[in-house]
């Protein structure tokens, strides 16, 4: 499946920036998004930005690399053929992996960990193509994964981007959520924070 052409644009116009952690309570108010949130929690900006300085952000731990790779098998099962295969390897083909099965109705939405499955795929999207990492982080309310932009203190938490939506009974095109993400994550880089 060929990528829609803005995500191609998304992809080529990428640039690097750098945010200091400063910013993080700025960042947070602009986007409107609740890039700091968890999933299952809702707070608002007052408790996010007071939770924020006790956060605790690590790179992945050896079981925390083996739980992503659990999840990722979750969606490599439907893979397929070969052909199927060696597009995976490419965001777009994970993109279009991820988009294909909600579209099937594969997973419903109390399949809240195949759909979060869904997220850690979307989470390495991210990874590839906009030079992201994983990291986990952890604040009072649990530790959970997220990708991060290294040197910057922009985080996204994939995991739940689809569960959340399809729960709600929203149709979700994963190349809109791909690509409105990428283009908030590129707007705070450009206004330097």
């Amino acid at each position: 499946m060929a990528a829609p052409l803005e995500y191609r644009r998304r992809v080529t116009q990428w640039g690097s920036g750098v945010e200091s952690a400063q910013t993080r309570s700025a960042l947070l108010l602009e986007t409107g998004m609740l890039l700091w949130s968890f999933e299952n929690r809702t707070r608002d900006a007052k408790t996010q930005m007071t939770r924020q300085s006790s956060q605790k952000i690590t790179p992945l731990s050896r079981e925390d690399q083996e739980r992503l790779e659990d999840q990722r098998s979750v969606i490599e099962r439907y893979l397929g053929d070969e052909s199927a295969k060696e597009k995976y390897q490419k965001a777009a083909g994970k993109l279009g992996r991820i988009r294909a099965l909600p579209d099937v109705s594969v997973f419903k939405p109390h399949q809240t960990h195949e759909l979060q499955c869904l997220g850690m795929v979307l989470g390495d999207a991210f990874v590839e193509e906009l030079e992201m990492e994983w990291v986990m982080v952890e604040d009072d309310s649990g530790r959970d994964p997220a990708v991060r932009l290294p040197g910057t203190s922009i985080i996204l938490f994939p995991r739940t981007m689809i569960s959340k939506r399809v729960e709600r009974g929203e149709k979700v095109d994963v190349f809109d959520l791909f690509n409105g993400m990428a283009a908030k994550v590129e707007e705070m880089k450009r206004q330097g924070h």
